[in-house]
This record gives C-alpha cells, structure tokens and sequence, in this order.
C-alpha cells in the first residue's frame, strides 16, 4: 500500500481504491477476492474494515497457506487461532464457499497480460475504425471538391503474396497503418 503512504502509517483499506493505489496490483485483487467470499459467508453488510480478518474464509480463499505464509496479512493474524486447510476441509459442507486452488505467480502474471491484451486490441481495433470513418470522409470531401480520389485504404493484396514455396523470399505485407496515415496526410495538403 506504498502509494497510499508508508507502512507505519495509518493507511487503511478502501474498497473503492483501484489497482493503482497499490505497490503491488496483485494486493487490490485479493483484497477483493477476500472481502467478496467474506461478504458471501457473512453477508452483505459484513466491512472488512471494521471485523476482524476471519481465518476460515482467508484459508478458503487463498487455497490454505503458501510457503508458511497465509495470502493476506500474514503478521497480523493469530496462526493458533486459524484453522489449517485440513480442519477447513473436514468442516465444509456442499453449502460452504468453496475452497479455491492456489494460483502461482505465473498464471497470475499470464491474466494479467491476457487483460492487457485484450484492451489493447479493443484499442487496436477502435482506432482503426476511426481511421476508416475519416478516411470515408476524406474521400466524400474530395469527391465534393472534384478531386480524384486517394487510393484504397487497404490496397488488396495478391494471394500469391501469402502462399510463398518454402524457403522463398521474404512476404511483402500490405501497407501499414503508419503509410496510410500519410497517405492521407498528403492527401488532405493537395486538396487545400
């Protein structure tokens, strides 16, 4: 929680504090997890802020303990008075949250590289249908002011680019998204 102040400090949990409050992002994740699974055992008024960290839901929800070590909060909490993964397990009942595996660092860092991926190419994608809807419009003002129209956008690439022998020389890609932009750029400086 370094960027909301120093340890010693009185910081305390907010809920509505996004990922970037945190030094680590995968602090805000479990902060969450834990307060939802808490929020389901012990309803829906239950404020992680004000009640004491339940052991029960923390060993259910961070697959028991990792390296001796519990998934939140570890200094805080009393290890005599939490029950092992074990004694949890032999408590549950059909009706009880479930007990979640634990999840290594790597699939978490895979998550969060699929999320960023994800928006980058909704992003991607978004960008370069605004392109297309300038470019449609840049051709109707052309088209108004009697000048000949820029060439396409994506030019159609020749199928044989594609099914090169092996071994061949390189592939020519189509133009790129930068070339297109200048295109366009030099298009506009004629038409003025």
């Amino acid at each position: 929680m370094a960027h909301k102040g120093k340890a010693t400090s009185d910081v305390t949990y907010n809920p509505n504090d996004g990922p970037e409050a945190y030094t680590n992002p995968a602090v805000h994740n479990r902060l969450s997890e834990y307060t939802a699974m808490a929020k389901e055992v012990h309803g829906p008024d239950y404020d992680p802020r004000t009640e004491d960290i339940d052991g029960d839901v923390l060993m259910r929800v961070g697959g028991g303990k990792r390296h001796g070590r519990y998934w939140i909060a570890d200094g805080a909490i009393d290890s005599s008075s939490t029950p092992t993964l074990s004694q949890v397990r032999a408590r549950s009942t059909s009706a009880s949250p479930a007990i979640r595996p634990q999840q290594d660092s790597s699939q978490h860092r895979i998550q969060q590289l699929q999320t960023q991926l994800d928006d980058e190419r909704r992003q991607r994608e978004e960008l370069e249908k605004r392109m297309a809807e300038m470019f449609a419009y840049m051709q109707s003002l052309g088209a108004a002011q009697g000048h000949a129209p820029p060439p396409p956008l994506f030019p159609a690439a020749d199928p044989a680019e594609f099914t090169t022998p092996p071994f061949a020389e390189p592939v020519q890609m189509p133009t790129s998204l930068m070339t297109c932009f200048v295109m366009i750029q030099t298009y506009i400086c004629e038409c003025w």
